[in-house]
């Protein structure tokens, strides 16, 4: 009988256990596959703003270089007409010049062989020099655009002394009179005679070549400044589609000629043709 029931129990069918369900079904990919959707979307949004904005630069340049001579004129007025210049004198202060000038003279005075002496008279005078660009005429700048780099190129006349502020009340004077010579003669003439001429040679200086060059890189900036204000008026400046640099440009120059040539226009400065 315990044999009986031994194979009873041994013959029973044995219950099957059901699986436990996958971790790995669509619940846990939902999430990580709406990222992937995120970020596919990001991508492409950026491609979309990428490629709109290369279109808007390339437009923007395009109706610069489209624009009639009559329209090109009309913006060229409308920059002028912006910018804070006496109406009168149409004229643009860019920038000044403080510096000290020192005059030295000296005379001798020989009579009936005798050498009376020399007399040296040294003036040192404090002046103010201020440079202006000339914004009068049919065409007081020119103006070019570079469609690959995104530059605005404006070319300028040079400025040229405006004005000149001599501070003589400040000055110091040296005079050391010779043996044989009175001060209240020979000194004092001498000196007014300098005073005289303090005019043309501090125009002289200011007016030279190589500090030329150097007032044209100090007024660089303040103009670079008024173009970008303009550009900006009209949505043109560091905006999509609008211009990175401003390159400011002067007839002294030596490349301003060839951005003249290139506008096919007449040169704005006589100097250009030389």
């Amino acid at each position: 009988m315990i044999d009986d029931q031994q194979e009873t129990t041994e013959s029973a069918p044995e219950s099957v256990v059901p699986p436990p369900p996958s971790s790995y079904g669509w619940h846990f990919w939902r999430w990580p596959l709406v990222i992937l959707v995120l970020i596919g979307a990001a991508l492409y949004s950026m491609y979309r703003l990428s490629t709109t904005g290369e279109r808007a630069v390339t437009a923007a340049t395009d109706v610069w270089r489209s624009l009639t001579a009559v329209e090109f004129e009309q913006r060229v007025s409308q920059f002028v007409i912006g910018m804070p210049i006496s109406k009168e004198e149409m004229s643009l202060v860019v920038t000044t010049l403080d510096f000290t000038h020192n005059s030295v003279a000296e005379n001798t005075k020989t009579r009936y062989g005798i050498n009376f002496g020399t007399t040296k008279v040294s003036l040192s005078v404090p002046a103010r020099l201020h440079y202006a660009i000339d914004l009068s005429g049919d065409r007081p700048v020119a103006f070019e655009v570079d469609s690959v780099n995104n530059i605005f190129t404006a070319v300028f006349l040079d400025p040229e002394i405006q004005a000149v502020e001599i501070f003589t009340k400040d000055r110091s004077e040296v005079i050391e009179v010779g043996w044989g010579r009175l001060r209240s003669q020979s000194g004092i003439s001498m000196r007014e005679a300098l005073e005289e001429n303090l005019y043309d040679e501090i125009s002289a200086v200011g007016k030279a070549p190589d500090m030329i060059a150097h007032i044209r890189d100090e007024a660089r900036p303040v103009l670079a400044d008024f173009v970008k204000t303009y550009l900006d008026s009209r949505g043109e400046w560091r905006s999509a589609g609008g211009f990175t640099i401003v390159d400011i440009r002067f007839a002294g120059d030596s490349a301003a000629a060839a951005v003249i040539e290139s506008l096919r226009l007449d040169p704005i400065d006589p100097k250009l043709d030389k």
